[in-house]
């Protein structure tokens, strides 16, 4: 298990111990400050412990530059003051284990948790990301079934589209609509004139039939209106013209009848 580095609790009146006073009556400052190189060189390693023979004891005369024996002053540590402990040729600190135990333990608790929140939020996340990828699988389907749709309905049409005059063109079904609505001498005068009004004008639409629902059957119903008041002009004026013929006819009758 992998371990933090250059952290251990250390208590702030650490200098009064008893055991830490004994130690200094003999070995002074200099042996309170060798006391922490030593327990630090304990954190640092994987159990907190080091071997009690003369590798050690030259490791920390060169990591610590001092006059003290090493070897003296560790046994005095083990023997006389209690502040280091052996087990199976190993020293260590009894109050450095108990700290590393209470933080090792705090540690993997928090790292369990840590461990179950990311596990919760990448179970989350992944839900979230299916969830996400279903929707825009499911929006795109459903637009390519609309484009799909429109371009079947728009090719329909085109297909379907039948020339009833240079420039005017609709379904059979429109056409048929138009006549069973209207007549067809009354839709034919439709396309005559909308044929006319787009190869004079320019004018195209998206849909004539639209456009003769629009505005032609108004023209052409407006065109006929004219038409029969016209004709209704011209009838008036002959019945009038003949009226005036047979009163001038009886006129003629009666003197020569006065003349006998």
């Amino acid at each position: 298990m992998s371990k933090e580095t250059y952290y251990f609790s250390h208590d702030s009146n650490a200098i009064t111990d008893t055991k830490i006073l004994n130690m200094r009556a003999d070995y002074g400052l200099e042996g309170y400050g060798l006391f922490w190189a030593i327990i630090e060189m304990l954190r640092n390693e994987e159990d907190y412990k080091l071997e009690l023979d003369k590798n050690t004891y030259r490791a920390i005369k060169t990591l610590t530059n001092t006059d003290i024996d090493i070897e003296k002053y560790i046994k005095d540590c083990i023997n006389d003051y209690q502040l280091f402990m052996i087990q199976d040729n190993k020293f260590y600190s009894n109050s450095l284990l108990r700290r590393m135990s209470e933080k090792d333990k705090k540690s993997e608790i928090a790292r369990e948790k840590a461990n179950a929140r990311w596990n919760k939020d990448a179970t989350v996340m992944q839900q979230q990301c299916i969830s996400n990828a279903n929707k825009i699988k499911e929006n795109k389907e459903k637009e390519n079934k609309i484009n799909k749709k429109k371009i079947k309905e728009n090719k329909k049409e085109q297909e379907e589209k039948i020339h009833f005059a240079e420039f005017v063109s609709m379904t059979n079904a429109e056409y048929e609509k138009l006549v069973g609505t209207y007549g067809k001498d009354f839709v034919d005068q439709c396309i005559t004139i909308l044929d006319n009004y787009k190869g004079s004008s320019g004018k195209n639409y998206k849909s004539d039939y639209r456009a003769i629902l629009n505005w032609v059957i108004d023209r052409v119903n407006e065109n006929n209106s004219k038409k029969q008041n016209k004709k209704s002009g011209m009838n008036d004026f002959k019945d009038l013209w003949e009226e005036a013929k047979n009163e001038q006819a009886g006129n003629n009758s009666s003197n020569n009848f006065n003349g006998w």
